[in-house]
């Protein structure tokens, strides 16, 4: 393994920062482009780190349930929560906002970092491919997609991933222990970070790459790497207990298992022409189009890197090429979703469904095309076409970065329909202990976790299922699909809701707040 804290080390990671800050630009020169979008990070996660600091600094406590949104959820068994995430510690110390864009430099810094080791000591990539192949890893446009949906957990999961590439690597060389615990790390780092990627990447890893990867390699230590890898699994297991057996014992009684009845994934493709304008938008797509796709479509890379990657793919070896002609092909057919040939077939699979997003399955194109990009251009530079691998190299890290900036920098969407300052001070001001319900969530989650409010409704990706059913009468209208948010913004958009006051007093609500006239006399 690398010598780490050797001179010429420090000056690559000094190197890969100034790319992740460069990467960051735009952010550190406007804050409010990250922090103030009325995204997920501000409506969602914002309110439960403030929440969680709040509890601990104030209280001495840790919290185990939020009692600000859906008339009280649990935190511990939230995969979300990120409640026992350890680099989170940095928000106990700094300002939330601050802390926010410190760790998603960070995040995307380490990742840089596990990019340049994987394919330095892992793969054996020059000095000078590793170090372009990281550059690559940390401005991959996919990132300024999560930055710009406020979507703190797939941000760090971007971290763990390469890390437990090497853990494979390693464990398929020369298994020992050392890689188990590595293997162990990486995977604990995904399952607090997401969920989703955890499993996907966990299966991957321990089917597909250990498996068949010691069988393409004619390791005669199989045996071995298969013993070392039940070790990471068991550690694995260890790590993540205090909140994994929490979450296994929840789900059966949450909102997510909603989605197995009405089996509709996302994101819903306009036609292959579109997928494969949303994989290079700046070169096929047309003006305005990249503005059309949603954070679920935003899968774009780069002319450069792709014919790098296809110099790279061309110069492996041929068992080699076929593997990563499977993995590519299998993401991609499952990316296209409802215009894939396998839709049918997919939506027969629980889990496919219960992951309600396609695309989220990416990051095994975004590692791909990054590593078989270092390798091209180091066959270009063992060929000596040097001048030609430094030149492609140039284009490619600028061209992802301009995708990333591009990105970044989209214009924050105004957000309607929010009260203004001077209603939370006054529901501040009344000491009593009471809930508040504004029937089409006028309420910003970010204030009323700052004014130390609850609210029946909210916004929240997995819930008490027998709240979400109450919901129905609280708010006297009836639904039958999976949503966020409560109440669905397919009722409160186009229906004036009509509560009733004996309902709501029995949920302590004190305060109703409505854009029209609520017609209950009781009231």
């Amino acid at each position: 393994m690398l010598n780490l804290l050797n001179r010429s080390n420090i000056i690559i990671f000094i190197l890969l920062f100034l790319a992740t800050i460069a990467f960051y630009l735009p952010i550190i020169i406007n804050p409010s482009i990250l922090l103030n979008r009325g995204n997920d990070l501000q409506e969602f996660y914002w309110p439960i780190f403030y929440f969680i600091k709040e509890q601990i600094l104030q209280n001495h406590t840790l919290p185990l349930w939020n009692n600000m949104f859906f008339s009280g959820t649990p935190l511990l068994s939230d995969p979300q929560s990120f409640l026992f995430y350890p680099p989170n510690i940095i928000f106990l110390f700094l300002p939330i906002d601050q802390a926010f864009i410190t760790s998603f430099i960070l995040h995307s810094f380490f990742a840089g970092v596990g990019v340049f080791i994987t394919a330095k000591a892992g793969l054996g990539f020059s000095q000078m491919s590793s170090i372009f192949t990281a550059i690559l890893y940390i401005v991959f446009p996919r990132t300024a997609g999560f930055l710009e949906a406020g979507h703190f957990g797939f941000v760090a999961t971007t971290t763990w991933l390469p890390y437990l590439l090497f853990a494979v690597i390693n464990l398929i060389k020369s298994p020992n222990i050392r890689w188990s615990i590595v293997f162990a790390i990486s995977l604990s780092g995904l399952f607090f970070t997401f969920t989703i990627v955890f499993i996907v990447a966990a299966a991957f890893a321990s089917i597909i790459l250990f498996v068949v990867g010691s069988y393409l390699l004619l390791e005669k230590h199989f045996l071995k790497t298969l013993i070392f890898l039940i070790f990471g699994i068991i550690f694995t297991v260890g790590l993540t207990a205090i909140t994994l057996f929490p979450q296994i014992e929840w789900l059966p009684q949450t909102t997510r298992l909603i989605l197995l009845k009405d089996r509709d994934v996302y994101p819903k493709w306009n036609g292959k022409i579109e997928f494969i304008k949303a994989i290079f938008p700046y070169v096929l797509g047309e003006k305005g189009f990249v503005d059309k796709l949603d954070n679920e479509k935003w899968i774009a890379t780069g002319i450069f890197i792709s014919f790098l990657a296809l110099i790279g793919l061309f110069k492996l070896k041929n068992r080699f090429k076929l593997l990563i002609i499977c993995l590519v092909s299998g993401t991609i057919l499952i990316s296209l979703n409802n215009i894939s040939p396998l839709q049918s077939l997919l939506l027969k699979s629980d889990w496919y469904v219960l992951g309600r997003v396609s695309t989220r399955i990416w990051f095994i194109i975004i590692l791909s095309l990054v590593f078989l990009s270092g390798f091209g251009f180091e066959t270009l530079q063992r060929i000596r076409l040097k001048k030609l691998s430094i030149i492609l190299a140039v284009l490619a890290i600028g061209e992802l970065l301009a995708l990333s900036w591009i990105r970044l920098e989209r214009p924050i969407p105004p957000q309607k329909d929010i009260v203004p300052a001077s209603l939370f001070e006054f529901l501040k001001s009344d000491t009593e202990q009471f809930r508040v319900f504004c029937v089409n969530r006028c309420l910003s989650q970010k204030d009323v976790a700052i004014y130390d409010l609850q609210t029946i409704e909210g916004y929240g990706t997995i819930y008490q299922k027998n709240y979400y059913d109450y919901f129905i009468q609280l708010s006297q209208v009836f639904w039958d699909k999976y949503s966020s948010t409560l109440p669905p913004i397919s009722i409160y958009k186009f229906r004036e809701i009509q509560p009733i006051a004996s309902e709501l007093s029995g949920y302590n609500v004190k305060y109703v707040i409505s854009p029209h006239q609520i017609k209950d006399k009781d009231f």
